[in-house]
This record gives structure tokens, sequence and C-alpha cells, in this order.
């Protein structure tokens, strides 16, 4: 599975949320990378429709965590900006039957679980020195 540029974008937009622990704007995690302002709405919009993020109105508003960021798993960033994250659908290639289907449901089930499994939270500490030098 290779992910699209939505899918990076959404992580940097989250982990970038959840140092600033307030309402933030798209145009302010837009001016702190290359991310298309545009595309930026978008990607958070579709975060916001799956629950991963929630919208505040007015002069002081933007998006915040809809859960603390342990609670939010790669998994669930990925399902909201991918769709389906299986990494084998041989049925769809062999429809007359095919005889390594479970083999292949288990690296699919393997694969789930470690996105499942790497939250917010994770991704945040690796990435903590460069966003707290960029963003204080």
């Amino acid at each position: 599975m290779q992910t699209t540029a939505q899918s990076i974008y959404a992580i940097y937009a989250l982990v970038y949320i959840s140092y600033k622990n307030k309402p933030v704007n798209p145009a302010e995690i837009s001016n702190s990378s290359s991310i298309p302002k545009r595309f930026l709405e978008i990607t958070l919009n579709k975060l916001k429709h799956h629950g991963i993020l929630k919208s505040k109105k007015g002069p002081s508003g933007g998006f915040i965590l809809s859960k603390p960021p342990q609670k939010i798993t790669l998994y669930d960033i990925l399902s909201a900006t991918e769709g389906n994250l299986s990494l084998f659908d041989c049925e769809k290639y062999l429809p007359e039957g095919c005889h390594f289907k479970q083999f292949l449901e288990s690296i699919n089930i393997k694969h789930l679980n470690l996105l499942k499994s790497i939250t917010l939270e994770d991704i945040s500490k690796q990435e903590s020195q460069y966003f707290l030098d960029f963003i204080i």
C-alpha cells in the first residue's frame, strides 16, 4: 500500500494540532509547511467527518483533536484518507479461486494490527524536536 499526499498531509496536520493544544486554522498549518491551503482544508474536513477532528467557529476558531493523541491511531488516520487499507485482495484478480487467500489475509491482518498499534502520540514523540523548534 502506498499512501497518497493526503495521508502525509493529514499526519503532519494532526501532529501540528496536537502540539498547539488549541484550535488551529488551516492557514496556520499551510504557512508552516508546503501544504496547499485548499487541499489541507479538504483533508481536515475529511478527518472531521471521520471523527478525528472537531472544529470551532469564530475568530479564535479552527480544528482541534476530537480525542487525546494516544486514542487516535495510524489506522484511524489512513482509513479516513485512504479508505481500504488491505494490502492484498487476490479474489479481485483471481475470482475463480484464490488458493493462497488465507496466507494473504493473515498478512493483511498483521498489517492492520500494526497500523492500529501506532498512535498519534507515538508519531508526535518521534517528531517532537522538529515541531517544538518550529512551533515555539
